[in-house]
This record gives structure tokens, sequence and C-alpha cells, in this order.
């Protein structure tokens, strides 16, 4: 940066001048048809919260298959915890982190993030990948359902755990890699502790 003449306070901006770009370049995938089906790409949303340092963030990635290979997106990483304080004598009041907060703001980032009409983004939302937290909250699915008008009854394959996944994806890629024994290994002890 110093060879460009750039100080260290103009890097935020250079940082988000390439967000802006990149977004914008999502955005235009997102709601371009596809050759094959004639219809935007479908994918799904991966969301989990985390403290990184002091603030707890809800990090939100769009999954879309791109090429033939599925992709992650970062689509953002709101706040979770808000506080107010009403006037000076009253105590801060904490609030976020409920099951339907949670639901709005992944629903309203990436809505927010790439324009997407309502329409297109329940029609192109194929399900959602996260961990037990979010999966025993019944309230997150039920709020989800609600922003996307998807119905309950109908969406038996919309639920998907973190962990499983996670561990099928580790198994499939060690069979790209030519590591089939840890993926014999991975099955037994799969099925061993399930049986069990």
């Amino acid at each position: 940066m110093g060879d460009m003449s750039h100080g260290r306070k103009q890097m935020n901006e250079i940082l988000r001048a390439a967000e802006i770009y990149i977004d914008r370049s999502v955005s235009k995938f997102l709601q371009e048809p596809l050759p094959s089906t004639h219809l935007p790409p479908h994918f799904y949303v991966s969301c989990d919260k985390s403290t990184i340092h002091r603030i707890t963030n809800q990090a939100i990635m769009l999954c879309p298959l791109a090429e033939g290979r599925r992709r992650a997106i970062p689509v953002s990483a709101s706040k979770v915890y808000s506080v107010s304080k009403e006037d000076e004598e009253s105590t801060n009041e904490v609030s976020g982190a409920c099951a339907p907060e949670l639901a709005n703001s992944v629903y309203d980032s990436i809505k927010s993030t790439y324009g997407l009409k309502e329409d297109a983004l329940s029609a192109s939302w194929q399900g959602t990948c996260s961990d037990g937290q979010y999966y025993l909250a019944k309230a997150f699915k039920q709020t989800l359902n609600q922003l996307l008008k998807h119905d309950d009854e109908i969406n038996r394959f919309y639920d998907v755990l973190w962990d499983p996944p996670h561990w099928l994806d580790k198994c499939i890629d060690d069979v790209f890699k030519g590591e089939s024994s840890k993926v014999i290994k991975y099955f037994h002890e799969f099925f061993y502790i399930n049986l069990n």
C-alpha cells in the first residue's frame, strides 16, 4: 500500500469498493437464468454464530453450484446482539440472538445485499445448513418458512444439520483424493455410533 501512496485510512474505502463490485457480480449471477434450465441458480444458505473477539456475529454464506462446483459466497457477518438505552437513568437493554431475529437477519442480509425480489429468493433458496442450535430452535425454521412462503408440510428436505453434511463432505473429499480406506473407517464409526 505504501508504494501506491495510499495511507492506512484509505484501505477501508478500497475494501468497500471491492465489496460493492463483488456483491453486484454475485447479484447478477443469482438473477441470470442458467442455459440448461432457464431458471436462476438454486442455492442453500449456511449460517452460524461465533464470537471471534468481543462481538458476537452471525456468519452467512450463500452456496450455489457454479460451473459444476459448489461455491461458498460470504454474504455478511452481522452483529447478533444490540444494546439499547432509553434514557440516562435506565439500564442498558440487550436484545438479539432469539431464533426469529436470527432468521430475519439471514433473510434480510441476503435480500438487501443482492437486491433479490421476494419471489426469486423464495424460489432459489432450497435449504438451510446450520448446526444443532439453529435446527433445534423451531422458531428459526418457522420464521424462515414464513419469510420464504414455504409450507412446512411440503418442504421435507429443507432441514439440513451442519454436522452430517460436513462429515459426508469429508468422506467424499477423501474418495476424490484416493484415500478410500478413511471413508470406510468413517462409515463404520458413523453406523456403529448410530446403531448403538
